[in-house]
């Protein structure tokens, strides 16, 4: 957590991952990650911060360093925070409550 305090990007290496915790808890703690684009975490992730090769992926870790402005960086950060809220507990139990009621009212 120390780490992730002084942080601003999350480099996730592995390619296929199912899902992605980490990246999950790493965008919730407002780092930007930066994944490969097949896997899971494509479907969640900002398709800008997703790369198909190790040069890619140094070159948006770069411009995201060098290029963009302090200001750009934390608003960037607080997307990541908003994303991440879509996979929290109480998301997940209000949207399955929602499909839950639907199918319960479409039987009746």
């Amino acid at each position: 957590m120390e780490l992730m305090k002084k942080s601003k990007i999350f480099f996730h290496p592995r390619e296929g991952k199912h899902f992605g915790m980490s990246i999950v808890e790493a965008m919730s703690a407002g780092l930007i990650p930066v994944v490969p684009s097949t896997g899971g975490q494509s479907e969640f992730v900002p398709r800008q911060y997703q790369y198909r090769s190790l040069e890619e992926a140094f070159q948006i870790i770069s411009s995201l360093l060098i290029d963009m402005p302090r200001e750009q960086m934390t608003k960037e950060s607080n997307r990541m925070s908003k994303i991440a809220k879509n996979f929290s507990e109480t998301n997940y139990k209000k949207q399955f409550q929602l499909i839950v009621g639907k199918l319960l009212y479409n039987q009746i």
